[in-house]
């Protein structure tokens, strides 16, 4: 089964995700298409980076993910096809693999160059590779193309700063979901213990079990599924009632007297 995610900040409004499935089924047509994401923050290739490494390890080994956010479209930077823990990577070379590429020292990167993977003409359109370069690497990968057929190996794919946990006591926000809710990159070691708190805006949130334990119209933190701490409000937003953003500090402290008000 040819096995191909999308993840991208170009919403679900405009034509561009569904040019870019046109395209992949054109080339691909028995391929399955799932989305991850069309809803990261518009230029955030950290937002994306912690889609992907959310999700891809709940997928089958040698599925496709094409990643497309991409400020720098139409410029220098290199369009790359990668393969890391068993998945293949497509997406611009901005730094959106960084975390997958580096934690796999069996990963290899090689810059889309071969015009026969590209739509024609071959150049393209600048302004939408997401659908000339992009869509059809990702297609060709998923009819079987080896990698090193697109182009040379790229040894030095662009780095970034991004949401990996470095702390099991400091962290920061690196997500907000639809409903609100405050996902960091802190990972307690060990089960938390009773008496802690989350520290965020200058405000403590008691740590609790679960959603339905937090105090009503009040910030709280729980360990998610993930096994990283959100700060949440039962019922609520966290992110309006904190005034919190993607990169906001956080911290576990000692708890507080009373529920944070």
């Amino acid at each position: 089964m040819a096995l191909v995610t999308l993840t991208t900040d170009f919403g679900v409004k405009d034509p561009w995700v569904g040019s870019m499935k046109g395209v992949i089924l054109s080339i691909c047509p028995g391929a399955v298409l799932v989305d991850l994401s069309h809803e990261i923050p518009r230029h955030a290739v950290a937002g994306a980076a912690y889609v992907l490494n959310r999700c891809l390890k709940y997928f089958p080994q040698r599925t496709v993910h094409l990643a497309v956010v991409d400020p720098g479209v139409g410029s220098a930077r290199r369009p790359l096809v990668c393969s890391a823990h068993g998945h293949y990577l497509v997406g611009p070379d901005n730094g959106i693999f960084a975390d997958l590429c580096q934690s796999d020292p069996t990963s290899e990167c090689f810059e889309i160059a071969a015009r026969e993977f590209l739509r024609t003409p071959p150049a393209g359109s600048p302004t939408f590779q997401g659908r000339d370069v992009f869509a059809p690497a990702a297609a060709h990968l998923a009819q079987g193309v080896p990698l090193s057929a697109f182009g040379p190996r790229v040894s030095d794919p662009a780095r970034i700063r991004t949401a990996l946990a470095v702390s099991s006591v400091e962290g920061e926000i690196v997500w907000i979901d639809r409903f609100g809710n405050l996902i960091s990159n802190l990972h307690p070691l060990g089960p938390p213990e009773h008496h802690l708190a989350v520290e965020v805006m200058g405000r403590k949130a008691p740590l609790v079990g679960h959603y339905a334990q937090g105090p009503h119209a009040l910030p709280a933190a729980l360990i998610n599924s993930d096994q990283v701490v959100e700060i949440f409000v039962n019922r609520g937003d966290a992110a309006a009632a904190l005034g919190a953003t993607i990169g906001t500090r956080i911290a576990l402290v000692s708890a507080p007297t009373r529920p944070a008000t």
